[in-house]
Order: structure tokens, then C-alpha cells, then sequence
């Protein structure tokens, strides 16, 4: 779904207080990049929980479930809500976790989407 394609993911539980407001903070940002990068929300709570998140929110950002926490360790997140940019080869080329807000986060896609190729330089 996501290969060759620049890809931004979120790891987020729907009771972190930090992860409500990193999420919808990013399906804000899924509106405005959704044309160059592809967005991906990923909760570690239960179904119920995320459903009624996103509901309550309005969150139409695509989500799924990582039941079990496979995906939390193959990305090493061990701290919600965790962020990353991801190359169009599938590499992590930015990961970091905590709330930022729009603006830092808004900065970040633009850079992203801009300098795709030097991004780490």
C-alpha cells in the first residue's frame, strides 16, 4: 500500500492525552500532504477505544490496529506518541517521539516533501 511512497506514521493511544492532540494534529496535516505523502495512523488501544476516538475527533486519517504490539517493537517505539518519515525505499529517515504541534510538524513535511533527497543531510 505504502511502497515507493513517501510515507508519514503515527503511534498513538487513544487514552494518552499527548497522543488525542498528536493525532488530530496529523490528520490536519493528512489533509494538507495527503497529495504527496501517505499517512498512516497506527493505536495501540482496542478497537472500541480507537473507534470512539475517532468518531468523537473526526478523524479520517487511515488507522489500523496494532494488536499484540508487533508494529510498536519492529520501530523500537517504547514511548507513545511516536512519530516517523519514511523514504520512498522504505527507510525510517526521521523518527521521534513526544507532542509537537502543527506548526513544528507542518515545518518538518515541508521540509520533507522538499528535500526528500537530503533530508538528513
Amino acid at each position: 500500500m505504502f511502497a515507493g511512497k513517501l510515507t508519514a506514521v503515527l503511534f498513538f493511544s487513544a487514552e494518552c492525552p499527548h497522543c488525542v492532540r498528536e493525532i488530530v494534529t496529523f490528520d490536519r496535516l493528512s489533509n494538507r500532504f495527503g497529495g504527496t505523502i501517505s499517512f498512516l495512523a497506527i493505536s495501540s488501544s482496542n478497537r472500541s477505544r480507537t473507534a470512539d476516538l475517532l468518531r468523537e475527533k473526526q478523524i479520517a486519517v487511515h488507522t489500523a490496529l496494532d494488536s499484540g504490539d508487533g508494529g510498536k517493537r519492529i520501530y523500537g517505539v517504547d514511548v507513545l506518541p511516536a512519530f516517523f518519515l519514511i523514504g520512498k525505499d522504505g527507510t525510517v529517515l526521521y523518527r521521534d517521539s513526544g507532542e509537537r504541534g502543527y506548526i513544528a510538524r507542518e515545518r518538518l513535511f515541508k521540509r520533507f516533501t522538499d528535500e526528500q533527497t537530503t533530508f538528513l543531510e
